[in-house]
């Protein structure tokens, strides 16, 4: 399931950047949308930070199925997208 996308530009530092954007279509609440940033933020710090490759400013965008999902889910989406995007070695994967 693709709940998030991912877009990238290379930035010309030695250094990766990401941010989470969650808007309104995700949910109207300002609580949830947090929520699935914190979720976002937390599994990319966590799990893929260190292996994306460096030199890069990465937007990730959540959608509205995010809304509710655990974090192993969220998790799995995200490294997928990150796949996807071959900002990680390993291919797509699922």
């Amino acid at each position: 399931m693709r709940t998030l996308t991912v877009r990238y530009a290379p930035n010309g530092l030695a250094v990766t950047r990401a941010t989470v954007v969650a808007g309104l279509k995700v949910h109207k609440r300002s609580t949830r949308r947090n929520r699935v940033k914190r979720l976002i933020r937390e599994a990319l710090r966590r799990e893929y930070l260190a292996h994306i490759r460096g030199g890069y400013d990465i937007v990730i965008y959540a959608k509205k199925d995010l809304v509710g999902m655990e974090y192993d889910a969220v998790s799995a989406d995200l490294g997928s997208a990150l796949r996807r995007a071959r900002l990680i070695a390993g291919g797509p994967s699922r």
